[in-house]
């Protein structure tokens, strides 16, 4: 499905990113920094996975079942310092769009690496919009960059699509009129004139 349409099973699909979603209240944008050097995280992550799992039997360790934050919750069960870490990340979701997700989460790491290569993605076009920055404000994970949303890192979950103008006119939410407001330019304030003194 990602090399296909993108991060769909993120969205719509993993149980983790829904208790994320259950949680948030207002996200707030990160600075494109964070987001950037954050979410390289997890493919580091991802590769200490990949390598301890395939090692001799006898020194082999799983580090994703071991180190899942949220498994506890869903299995009733679980270490202390697991089910902290699932609570504390959650506390953090309240502010910050799928903290886990962005950050930690090897899967997302692998399906952000097959969606750089989807046949159908999220396409934003700025040459046929508004210009109106909505979709990038409604984005709560910070997917959306100069006007384009990254394969990597947007999850297909269609909250752009549903803040933008030129959609809800199609839907019929809003009138051509509101349409034609966005799409005026904004008029530039006329500095008064000073007079010079008179020598």
């Amino acid at each position: 499905a990602a090399l296909l349409v993108g991060r769909v099973f993120c969205a719509g699909v993993c149980p983790l990113g829904a208790i994320q979603d259950l949680v948030v209240l207002r996200p707030k944008q990160l600075p494109a920094a964070v987001d950037r050097w954050g979410g390289k995280f997890r493919y580091v992550y991802l590769v200490a996975a990949v390598a301890l799992a395939v090692q001799p039997a006898a020194s082999r360790q799983f580090l994703i079942c071991r180190f899942d934050p949220f498994v506890g919750f869903f299995r009733l069960t679980g270490p202390a310092t697991m089910l902290a870490l699932g609570l504390a990340l959650l506390a953090i979701g309240t502010v910050i769009g799928r903290p886990y997700c962005r950050f930690l989460c090897p899967y997302g790491a692998l399906l952000g690496v097959a969606s750089r290569f989807a046949w159908k993605p999220v396409q934003i076009t700025p040459d046929e919009e508004l210009d109106c920055g909505l979709c990038t404000e409604a984005c709560p994970f910070g997917a959306i960059h100069n006007m384009r949303a990254d394969k990597a890192t947007c999850l297909a979950c269609a909250r752009c699509f549903a803040h933008c103008p030129r959609q809800q006119y199609a839907w019929g939410e809003i009138e051509l009129y509101e349409i034609e407001q966005l799409a005026a330019p904004k008029a530039t304030p006329k500095l008064p004139l000073v007079e010079e003194p008179v020598a």
